[in-house]
């Protein structure tokens, strides 16, 4: 199949679902946009019908952002996505959910994933969860969304992350959750945290990533959270 890319320029500073939306309601055909991530400043996503990338191309500069600036779209052909290649088969995700379900705290509707990827329960399966891979992130959050829809804790630490393109799609895939925890990665880049703009957090965890290294003093490093 042919997945035409789309991205319109600096994207990244829109919440993504309100440019969805927006790109939604100005295109002449339904879609389902698949892989949505930023690549510095560009918002991009796959979608499969060469109808739909041509319908697509005739939304740019019909959509005005709250400064009523025209946001272009771009067109272009594009290999199958890496999420789309390497999704989980039926099983892997059967053992994934039971994986989930075993460090799911029901009283606290918090969900403990801190280093999965060495879940002896992944990997006495020859499973390998690595949650940089938006294929591994994305199945994650299928099962986050499907069994723990109320879910207010997330704890992500110690998983070797440096880049949270996968994780952008918990703003609709886990909306509820309230309490992020992100420490002890491999973040260094503030611009990382700006993909899950639209996520309501009460508390955000980022302690022993390399960008918290990059500011002078904790006033500096609060105001930019």
């Amino acid at each position: 199949s042919v997945f035409p890319g789309h991205d319109g320029i600096h994207g990244i500073k829109y919440d993504r679902t309100w440019l969805m939306s927006s790109i939604q309601r100005q295109c002449s055909v339904p879609f389902t946009p698949v892989d949505f991530h930023f690549v510095k400043n560009e918002a991009r996503f796959f979608v499969q019908e060469a109808s739909t990338a041509s319908a697509l191309m005739d939304v740019s500069y019909k959509i005005r952002d709250e400064e009523s600036q025209e946001i272009p779209v771009f067109v272009r052909p594009s290999a199958v996505p890496y999420s789309v290649r390497y999704k989980l088969k039926p099983e892997e995700m059967e053992q994934l959910k039971l994986t989930l379900i075993k460090r799911f705290d029901v009283s606290k509707l918090a969900l403990d994933l801190q280093r999965l990827y060495v879940d002896p329960d992944l990997v006495g399966y020859d499973i390998d969860i690595i949650l940089n891979r938006r294929s591994c992130m994305t199945a994650t959050l299928q099962v986050i969304e499907k069994y723990f829809p109320e879910l207010l804790s997330l704890n992500l630490s110690t998983n070797k992350l440096y880049q949270l393109d996968g994780l952008s799609d918990i703003i609709q895939m886990a909306p509820t959750v309230k309490i992020l925890n992100l420490s002890k990665n491999e973040l260094t880049s503030m611009r990382e945290l700006s993909k899950m703009r639209g996520l309501k957090l009460e508390e955000l965890w980022l302690q022993e990533n390399p960008l918290c290294d990059t500011f002078p003093d904790q006033s500096t490093y609060v105001r930019s959270v």
